[in-house]
Parts: structure tokens; C-alpha cells; sequence
């Protein structure tokens, strides 16, 4: 239970449960995958006092290296670092769990037999309505990890070489995060 010093408000201590809740509430009310997550993710934990919001970003830089969905990586190695490996697990189980039963309930709906009206066309209007607000919502994503991420003048245009790479030149996302990682390398090493 949260108490307050000084008329301020200081979040109850991390446990497994408190967090897995987190986790849970995240996945079960965000759309459009990991990338709209994150911010709901970083906003979360740091108001609740487990990480400061900076820190969920840099998590994020690491992790878009490692093999896996965003979230899931970001949601384990927050978690580890609020509740060590219980707080691993609780995290990743808060936002596999939603995920989970959509992925089931959608799969349902799409084997249900197509004819005789049923629940197909709601389904699939359902899905088409989505898709926009669902792009819009990784939109935000993109702004605002912008805004706290890019700085100075090497980053807005490793971004746009990154972007002028991937789209039109059709380079690898690896060998981007590569050669990225390989600017952010030099570039500390020269500031030494």
C-alpha cells in the first residue's frame, strides 16, 4: 500500500503481484502490439516509483537487439530489474496472458463457419476498423520515443539514413540496428 511523506504520494513497494496486475492491465488495454505498449509501460512503472522513465527507454534501446516481440523483451528485463527473476516472470506473464486469450479468441472467431450471417462479418469488420486506429497508435509510439530518445544532431540523422536505408534501399532492420549500434560505438568513443 502506497503511504505519503510530505503531502507527496510514495508507490507501495514492487511485489510479484502488484506487478504481474501492471503487466496484466497493460497488455489486456493496449492495441497495436509493442511498440504502443512501451509508452504505457514506461509510464507505468515509473509512476508507481519501480523505474525511473528514462531508464524504461534505455531498456528499450537494449532490447530492440535482442530476437523476440518488443514488449515481451522490455516487460522481462523491466521486471527483472524491479523484482529480480520473480519480477521477470510476473511481468512477462501479465502481458503474455492478454495476448493469449485474444489470440485464441480471434482464431475462434475465424473458424466459425462463414455462412448463415454468425459472427464472421462482425469479425472481420471489427479487424478493418482497427487496422487505422491501430496505426495510429504506433504512430504516437514513434513520436514520442522520438522525443525522448533523439538528441543533437547525429541522432535525427542516423534516423533518417536509417529510414532512407529501409525503405528505399531495402536494407536488412538487422544490419540497420547494426551499423546504429556501431555509430553509438565510435560516437562514444570519440566523446572520451
Amino acid at each position: 500500500m502506497a503511504s505519503t511523506e510530505g503531502g507527496t504520494m510514495i508507490p507501495g513497494r514492487p511485489s510479484f503481484v502488484r506487478l504481474f496486475l501492471s503487466s496484466l492491465r497493460i497488455g489486456s488495454l493496449t492495441l497495436g502490439g509493442g511498440w504502443a505498449m512501451v509508452p504505457l509501460m514506461a509510464r507505468e512503472f515509473s509512476s508507481r516509483g519501480w523505474i525511473p522513465e528514462g531508464e524504461v527507454w534505455k531498456v528499450v534501446s537494449l532490447v530492440q537487439g535482442l530476437p523476440g516481440p518488443i514488449a515481451f523483451n522490455t516487460s522481462f528485463v523491466c521486471g527483472m530489474r524491479v523484482l529480480g527473476w520473480r519480477g521477470a516472470l510476473a511481468a512477462s506473464l501479465g502481458f503474455v496472458a492478454p495476448s493469449f486469450v485474444a489470440i485464441v479468441l480471434v482464431a475462434w472467431l475465424l473458424d466459425l463457419p462463414r455462412g448463415g450471417g454468425g459472427l464472421w462479418p462482425a469479425a472481420r469488420f471489427f479487424l478493418d476498423g482497427m487496422r487505422p486506429a491501430l496505426l495510429g497508435l504506433l504512430a504516437a509510439s514513434v513520436v514520442r520515443m522520438g522525443f525522448r530518445t533523439l538528441r543533437g544532431i547525429w541522432d535525427p540523422l542516423l534516423l533518417a539514413v536509417s529510414l532512407l536505408g529501409l525503405v528505399r534501399l531495402g536494407l536488412s532492420p538487422t544490419l540497420i540496428v547494426a551499423l546504429g549500434a556501431a555509430v553509438g560505438v565510435i560516437k562514444g568513443l570519440i566523446r572520451r
